[in-house]
């Protein structure tokens, strides 16, 4: 499964992602009796042009505490692989509209706070209110 896209940095340069692969979802939560939150993980479905679109649509956060300070988190992600610049990354994609690229020792944090988001996640982005 290999999609081609086209990104638009912070610095409004173009440059070619490739998604190589995408895992179904996973339930990383130890409270095995959320059933509904363990169904609505398992039923959860992103395909290739959702992650183009979600990472269009997202900005990149400089470290892991302004993901946290800003999203909530929750115990289920996809996770998948893409072609950046170059570079393969392993990404993960938290169903609470925040990703993470990592490639190596490097890490790039995202969050997808925009409306055009929400249908994408489980909990979609409110500010935390």
């Amino acid at each position: 499964m290999l999609i081609n896209f086209f990104f638009c940095s912070n610095s409004y340069s173009e440059e070619k992602i490739e998604i190589i692969n995408i895992n179904k979802p996973i339930y990383i939560g130890t409270n095995q009796s959320d059933k509904v939150l363990i169904t609505a993980c398992n039923h959860w479905v992103l395909n290739s042009r959702d992650i183009i679109d979600i990472f269009n649509l997202s900005i990149k956060h400089d470290d892991y505490g302004e993901i946290n300070r800003m999203y909530y988190w929750l115990p289920c992600e996809i996770r998948g692989r893409l072609m950046y610049d170059g570079i393969e990354w392993s990404f993960v994609i938290n169903a609470a509209a925040t990703a993470m690229w990592m490639s190596n020792d490097k890490e790039i944090y995202w969050g997808c706070n925009k409306k055009a988001c929400d249908n994408f996640f489980l909990l979609p982005y409110d500010g935390m209110r």
